[in-house]
């Protein structure tokens, strides 16, 4: 909702999330990976009509302070989700979700370690995501797992990125699944 929005953010040209995630809505179907169609220049030809899910959707960046500027999906390559569904049972709420936008390598920029780390520490559930082909499935790993855990219980940095890019690996060579319609 727009009172958990922070104060001076707004989306202000960054339209990533109208490019990469899909949107399943009944007035709008997008596939990830394909601009939306009311798209044009710097933000949404309907903005005052968009859907419900447009208006009701905001990623992390704009309501959460721990994340600053350079978090900003345009510059960061990662859109930042907080979620509550889908969540195994016994985690706390919410989780996060982070959408790779270019490359797998981001998951090792210092700032995405660090948060990952601090999430996983407070048993936050953590997803990454890799956004694939224009009508597929984003691929998706669920980093609270055993060796995640041990690495970050031992406050093992090395061992924290190698989870990192072993999930990353995982996730790039994913067998992208076509959305069904």
């Amino acid at each position: 909702p727009d009172q958990m929005l922070l104060a001076g953010r707004d989306c202000d040209g960054c339209t990533e999330c109208c490019s990469a995630l899909s949107i399943d809505a009944p007035t709008l179907t997008k596939p990830n990976g394909i601009t939306c169609p009311h798209l044009c220049g710097p933000g949404c030809a309907i903005y005052d009509m968009r859907p419900k899910v447009c208006r009701e959707w905001h990623c992390a960046w704009r309501m959460s302070d721990t994340l600053g500027e350079e978090w900003r999906p345009d510059r960061s390559g990662i859109i930042v989700e907080i979620i509550d569904e889908d969540l195994p049972e016994g985690y706390r709420l919410p989780g996060l979700r982070f959408t790779l936008l270019r490359s797998i390598s981001d998951a090792l920029w210092p700032p995405f370690v660090d948060l990952v780390t601090k999430a996983i520490a407070i048993r936050q559930p953590v997803y990454l995501c890799l956004v694939g082909p224009p009508g597929t499935l984003p691929a998706k790993s669920f980093l609270n797992v055993q060796a995640f855990n041990d690495a970050v219980d031992a406050d093992d940095r090395g061992a924290i990125e190698r989870c990192l890019k072993r999930a990353g690996q995982c996730l790039e060579m994913h067998h992208w699944q076509r959305k069904s319609a």
